[in-house]
């Protein structure tokens, strides 16, 4: 029977009989091919042969040149009841086929076949050949193009493979090969196929196995390349010294080097960069005055899973320079702005601004130079189009440090990429992944001034409809009412977007539900999120919970959740998890705030008026009742709705648990709910319960859950007597009754918690530090006493520095400030002779050590050759700690009497005023602290600070010269209000600052 519907590609019939059935018997005819196509691969199917030759006629040429007309992932399939053969190659022969040396040859067979059968066990090779031929050529078939690029290694993948040491891999991100995003699109009809039991027709599972298996593990020859020689240092140097072999580079590596400008030991640096466990050593090859690394160095080192502020200052320091020396290639580019985003969002916020500002010049400089050379652009708008709208997502993730501050570091990085959009020609399009990047920051920054002015005429009922104030007020309507994140999504649909669920959740934070009634507009983080079908359930869920969030008070709140349950709606720990915040919040009291201040606006409005939705704390209920909301039920308590919630079938998950024990009333209740869920969430948990803080299952929990825990046990831990410098021993017979009984004990366990674990998530060391200094030591403590106290606190809290320092953490702003008011305390006593000698000339000498951590707190990035004085558009932004932490550091000095630490934090202040103005005017009681901080310098560089000491331990006396050099500095600025008067300087002392005696009111107001 002559062939049907053969394909174009293997040319005609009478073609193809005389290039493959050429060598075959003319006994053996093909009576039909059917060929099929579907949407995504096409595959020939031998429906049938009329003669079936005896297996030895098939010689291995025939498989070959039939199987290189075949389509990459095309299928072979023959009826069963015309195989050659009922055997399969089992898996133990598979793999001695795989140990057999592969060769080269010029024989037609070699690329199907691939080993020298001759190089084969003996048992083996009987075996295969007792295979026929073109069985044996279906298991042989080299995989595709498309299989080698999925699978393949990636050259820097290649280089961390190398190292032997699992302890210096995990400090690195490893991905899985293969397992990429262009990877996972590819393969989604392959999965597909596999859940529904799908196998092409005539090969058997076990068949297809065994072929996949081979052919995935076939050897790659790479050229040399600097991936090559690096991999191999790598190898040989993370082995033990005992086993670390002679490493040498070949003739052919050594000319490679040599062509490239490098020697041995430059490939010898970069293993050991790869090689170094600390990060700042690590870091030492980018400094400045060395010669530039490859580039994939960098890329390499920024793989690391952590980088604290001091490397990251180096890297940014190092990438400054290498961008005015050599242009970035556009891979290499995009890989960097991601990474450097990545760990700059972790550690360093204020950077973020500064890597956007970097991607947007250096791309300008490729676009300029592809267009310039040979007048078509080296990169397309499509690609470059996908890869902002990429980056302002990126950007948009809420920082790991001060997330609703560093807001404000996100957005001017978002506008850095807009700006740079909208410039290009033609204008790049913002895709609707744009659209919701920028809204989600929007989400978290303070409601601007027309916000706040829609927020005053928000009646007290609920619904919150406008009631107007005046006349004027009449013509402001829901257009007026729009808030940023609003007008955002509005010009989404303009460009032709359609919204969905998640887009009614961003219309809920900022004001307006999904019918147009308004809500409270709430500074909330909220994460982007597929608006599948799969994530059409969680999103209806997550819309619920904002409008619980997006209320005043607990009883509104309360209202919405039961207008929730009414719903039908099946029951989520979302919603719950949003009431258990309304419920477990304090709530705001505005009597006991202070009378608010503010800066001059020379650098944006200044908050000095707190509304509904502007922070945590929930707002008290109206005082007249009609404005009071209906309730089907009273509002629970926390215990309550923790059984509600149970009795519904909800368990609460690592993340609702953290906020259940870290604000439970109640160390009983608290205690309770763990134990209800310990045998649900794990091991780990129970570990934790019964005192075995060395398990391996501890180091498994989340850590803002241990966090939480650690900060369950100090807020209800009591000191009965003085705490020990070393952990306890935790003896499991006794654990739980003194847990449950024994107050003392459980700051003893959460010390010991705290030593054994020694966690990277730093605010797990900030709860414990708060515990030591705030909670009360006993009662009826004579000042000796509480002298000693303040000298052990110090003593303990060094030695937390210690362990962090060995762990390579390094202090943030609110450690800093507990370590600063520690030695404040100590500090006094010294002074009013309540300290043993040894102590008291230990703590004169730590105003140097504090100078040291807010030096490395504040100036991680600056660059001793360069001018503090001048700032460009080049330099990386400081960190700037808050208004508090501040006034804390300039107290501390200020005690020890050490007037060039504060002259030293005057220059410091003066330098970087424009900064510092910024970042106290993000907080409504910025300004004041500002204030306070000011004449905290002028009492302390004057000698008029409270209390005096009563001792002469030496100190310094008070220069002049050195004050008229501060007061000059201060009064510099002149949005600072000026140098502290005298009178401010002792209601400062006696802890009375008011209103009307300051002249930063009088100046600023």
């Amino acid at each position: 029977m002559p062939l049907n519907l053969f394909p174009s590609a293997l040319g005609s019939p009478s073609h193809f009989a005389r290039a493959v059935c050429a060598p075959i018997p003319s006994c053996l005819h093909a009576s039909m091919v059917n060929v099929s196509r579907d949407q995504r691969r096409p595959w020939v199917r031998i429906a049938s042969l009329s003669t079936i030759a005896p297996a030895p006629l098939l010689t291995a040429r025939t498989g070959c040149v039939f199987a290189r007309h075949l389509k990459r992932r095309q299928w072979l399939s023959i009826p069963s009841r015309h195989r050659f053969s009922s055997q399969i190659v089992p898996k133990q022969e598979l793999q001695a086929i795989q140990e057999v040396e592969w060769e080269s040859t010029t024989d037609i067979a070699a690329p199907v076949f691939g080993p020298n059968e001759t190089n084969m066990p003996e048992d083996v090779s009987q075996r295969v050949k007792s295979i026929s031929p073109l069985r044996h050529a279906l298991y042989r078939l080299r995989p595709s193009r498309g299989r080698y690029k999925r699978r393949r290694q990636s050259q820097p993948g290649l280089i961390l493979d190398a190292i032997q040491n699992s302890h210096i891999k995990d400090a690195y991100n490893i991905r899985v090969p293969g397992n990429t995003y262009a990877g996972a699109c590819r393969n989604k009809t392959r999965n597909l196929r596999r859940k529904i039991g799908y196998s092409p027709p005539g090969v058997d599972e076990e068949q297809s196995a065994n072929a996949s298996e081979l052919t995935d593990r076939m050897p790659q020859r790479l050229p040399v390349s600097l991936y090559t020689i690096l991999h191999r240092c790598v190898e040989a140097f993370s082995l033990s010294p005992s086993a670390r072999p002679e490493w040498q580079l070949t003739d052919q590596e050594l000319k490679f080097l040599q062509n490239r400008g490098f020697l041995q030991d430059s490939v010898e640096q970069w293993a050991a960069c790869i090689l170094d466990t600390k990060p700042q050593t690590a870091a030492n090859i980018f400094r400045p005055g060395k010669s530039f690394p490859p580039l994939f160095l960098l890329l390499l080192f920024l793989r690391r899973r952590y980088l604290d502020a001091y490397t990251l200052g180096i890297i940014l320091r190092h990438v400054n320079l290498r961008t005015q020396v050599e242009p970035l290639t556009w891979t290499g580019l995009k890989i960097l702005s991601v990474r450097l985003t990545r760990h700059a969002r972790r550690v360093w916020p204020e950077s973020i601004p500064w890597v956007a500002s970097m991607f947007t010049n250096e791309v300008t400089k490729l676009i300029d130079d592809g267009a310039g050379d040979s007048g078509v652009l080296a990169i397309k708008d499509s690609d470059l189009t996908h890869f902002c709208n990429s980056l302002l997502s990126i950007l948009a993730l809420p920082a790991s440090l001060h997330p609703f501050l560093s807001s404000a570091h996100q957005e001017m990085a978002q506008f850095e990429v807009l700006k740079f959009m909208a410039n290009h020609s033609p204008a790049l399009i913002v895709t609707q992944q744009g659209f919701r990047s920028v809204a989600r920051v929007q989400l978290a920054r303070p409601k601007s001034l027309q916000e706040r002015e829609w927020a005053k005429l928000k009646g007290p009922s609920w619904p919150p409809w406008k009631e107007d104030r005046t006349a004027m007020d009449e013509g402001k309507g829901r257009e007026f009412g729009m808030s940023k994140a609003s007008q955002i999504l509005q010009r989404m649909y303009e460009g032709g977007y359609v919204g969905g669920k998640w887009e009614q959740i961003i219309e809920m934070y900022a004001g307006w539900d999904t019918d147009w009634s308004p809500t409270i507009q709430t500074r909330s983080l909220v994460l982007d999120m597929s608006t599948d079908d799969h994530n059409h359930k969680r999103l209806e869920y997550l819309l619920w919970a904002a409008r619980v969030r997006t209320t005043r008070s607990r009883r509104e709140a309360w209202a919405c959740f039961l207008e929730y349950e009414g719903s039908g709606t099946p029951a989520r720990k979302e919603v719950y998890q949003a009431m258990f915040e309304k419920l477990l919040h304090f709530e705001f009291e505005e009597s006991k705030l202070a009378p608010p201040d503010k800066l001059s606006d020379s650098h944006g409005p200044v908050i000095t008026e707190q509304f509904p939705g502007d922070m945590k704390e929930v707002w008290p209920d109206p005082k007249t009742p009609l404005h009071l909301v209906y309730l089907k039920e009273p509002i629970p308590s926390f215990e309550q709705l923790y059984r509600r919630m149970r009795e519904k079938g909800i368990k609460p998950n690592m993340r609702l648990l953290a906020l259940l024990i870290g604000r439970c009333p109640d160390f009983t209740v608290g205690l309770e709910v763990l134990v209800s869920v310990k045998s649900d969430l794990g091991g780990g948990l129970e570990a934790l319960l019964e005192g075995s803080f060395t398990d391996s299952s501890v180091r498994e929990l989340p850590p803002y859950f241990v966090a939480s825990f650690l900060r369950f046990l100090c807020r209800f831990g009591r000191y009965s007597h003085q705490p020990s410098e070393d952990p306890i021993a935790v003896e499991p017979s006794e654990h739980h009754e003194r847990f449950v009984n024994d107050r003392h004990y459980l700051l003893e366990c959460a010390y010991a918690l705290l030593v054994h674990l020694r966690p990277s998530y730093r605010p797990v060391w900030t709860a414990y530090m708060e515990a030591l200094l705030f909670q009360r030591w006993g009662r009826g403590m004579t000042k000796a006493e509480q002298g000693l106290k303040s000298a052990k606190q110090y003593r303990i809290m060094c030695n937390l520095l210690d362990k962090m320092q060995k762990e390579q953490l390094e202090l943030d702003d609110e450690q800093f400030q507990l370590v600063c008011t520690s030695l404040g305390y100590v500090a006094q006593n010294a002074y009013q002779g309540h300290l043993h000698p040894p102590d008291v000339r230990h703590v004169l000498t730590e105003s140097r050590y504090i100078r040291k951590l807010f030096h490395d707190l504040v100036s991680a990035n600056l660059d001793p050759k360069d001018d503090p004085s001048v700032e460009n558009k080049h330099s990386v932004p400081p960190h700037i700690p808050g208004p508090t932490v501040l006034h804390t550091y300039v107290r501390a000095l200020a005690i020890l009497h050490d007037y060039e630490g504060l002259y030293s934090f005057a220059t410091w202040a003066h330098t970087h005023h424009t900064k510092i103005t910024a970042r106290v005017n993000q907080q409504r009681s910025g300004p004041r602290a500002w204030r306070r901080t000011l004449i905290a310098l002028r009492a302390g560089i004057t000698g008029r600070l409270h209390p005096r000491p009563k001792l002469d331990l030496g100190q310094k006396k008070v220069e002049e010269d050195l004050v008229q050099l501060v007061k000059a500095q201060i009064e510099g600025i002149e949005e600072w209000g000026g140098w502290p008067s005298s009178n401010e300087v002792n209601m400062y002392n006696i802890g009375v600052l008011k209103k009307t005696d300051s002249p930063w009111h009088r100046i600023a107001g």
